[in-house]
């Protein structure tokens, strides 16, 4: 059986902030898909200036019941922010912050 888009769901790590103990392990909190502000809170202007940094640790996991396994899954960022912030995306642990 494949796999369907409603059944990819994002998750927050169980730690959200801007210090060292951003990240964890996965919450129970998931990411609604357009929410503007869920992962990344607004930053201000002088921060902006500043050339503020966030860190944000998320999950993404299949929910369905069969508990099917994906192959061959691909996640990416597919639109551009409206000013000219960046984002990358890397590889993590269950546990590493």
């Amino acid at each position: 059986m494949a796999i369907i888009g409603s059944e990819l769901n994002y998750y927050q790590a169980k730690v959200n902030n801007d210090t060292a103990s951003n990240g964890g392990r996965i919450s129970t909190t998931i990411i609604p898909s357009g929410l503007k502000h869920f992962m990344w809170p607004s930053i201000s202007e002088a921060q902006l200036i500043a050339g503020a940094t966030q860190w944000r640790k998320g999950f993404v996991r299949i929910d369905n019941a069969a508990n099917e396994v994906a192959a061959k899954l691909r996640i990416g960022l597919w639109r551009p922010t409206p000013g000219s912030d960046r984002f990358y995306l890397a590889k993590g642990t269950q546990t590493n912050i």
